[in-house]
């Protein structure tokens, strides 16, 4: 096998890209932090349900409701429910993915989290959430109503969704360990929301990862949530989901490179060819 590389630092690549001609990004996460993977192929109805479907073990789980906090402090309610590390697994493994993204990298850190006892649970929020631009349906044969945002493709990156908002990253911050509400460092308005709504709080665990699951109205034809019928079917809906692995598991992010052609020269040091002798 190649060997692998590894650097604490993912910002920062182990040398210049010059000098990494031969190496393949293998092995990427951090801890604590939240993530989002909307990188989805172009609207397929098929893979919309396909998505859908991959999920209905975390929605079945996930039927306990939760007081959270913005990063405003404002309250808002979500179902959630905590499933092992082996349920979510297989759940990430049946998404696809735009051409020129790889999710490879992520599920070798989930593997390595989990082998190292990192990683062991995951609590899945589903967030109930209001506003202009959100509708409540059923989704397919699924019998409550969820959270219909609304979430644009964009053009110029090959139909890839924008970024989730972040008025729901705080809870999944503190449940992964990433941010400590009580702590010496927490504002006394983190602390006040942290004791109004402490459900974020006692979430928490040592190897705990936040896994946030949202959904969003893809028909293709620029529907928006409130146009929707209900039920929806599950083809016009895009599933999106944000991950935050438990800090524990790598606290300031690690990554791994191996080379992508064994034998084909070092991943890291690139020889430079020195001039013939006698050379004009």
């Amino acid at each position: 096998m190649p060997p692998m590389v590894f650097q604490s630092l993912p910002w920062l690549k182990p040398t210049g890209t010059n000098k990494m001609y031969n190496a393949e990004l293998t092995f990427k996460g951090e801890g604590g932090k939240v993530k989002d993977f909307f990188q989805q192929p172009k609207r397929s109805a098929d893979i919309n349900r396909q998505h859908f479907s991959a999920v209905a073990v975390l929605l079945d789980s996930s039927t306990s409701v939760g007081t959270f906090f913005t990063d405003h402090h404002t309250p808002y309610q979500a179902q959630y429910g905590v499933v092992d590390a082996a349920t979510l697994r297989p759940v990430l493994a049946r998404f696809q993915w735009n051409d020129k993204f790889d999710f490879g990298p992520t599920l070798a850190f989930f593997d390595q989290a989990v082998a190292q006892g990192l990683l062991t649970e995951w609590v899945v929020l589903v967030p109930s959430l209001s506003g202009a631009a959100v509708g409540t349906r059923r989704i397919g044969t699924r019998p409550e109503g969820l959270s219909i945002l609304k979430r644009e493709r964009r053009g110029d990156r090959d139909g890839v969704f924008s970024g989730s908002s972040p008025r729901q990253r705080r809870a999944m911050e503190i449940i992964s360990g990433g941010v400590d509400p009580i702590g010496d460092g927490a504002s006394a308005d983190l602390r006040r929301a942290a004791r109004d709504y402490p459900d974020a709080t006692r979430l928490y665990g040592l190897t705990r990862g936040a896994f946030l699951l949202t959904f969003a109205a893809d028909t293709g034809g620029g529907a928006g949530p409130q146009d929707l019928p209900d039920p929806v079917e599950s083809g016009d809906i895009a599933t999106l989901f944000s991950i935050a692995f438990p800090k524990v598991a790598a606290p300031t992010g690690r990554v791994g490179f191996t080379a992508r052609v064994k034998g084909a020269g070092p991943i890291i040091d690139r020889p430079q060819a020195a001039p013939a002798s006698g050379s004009a």
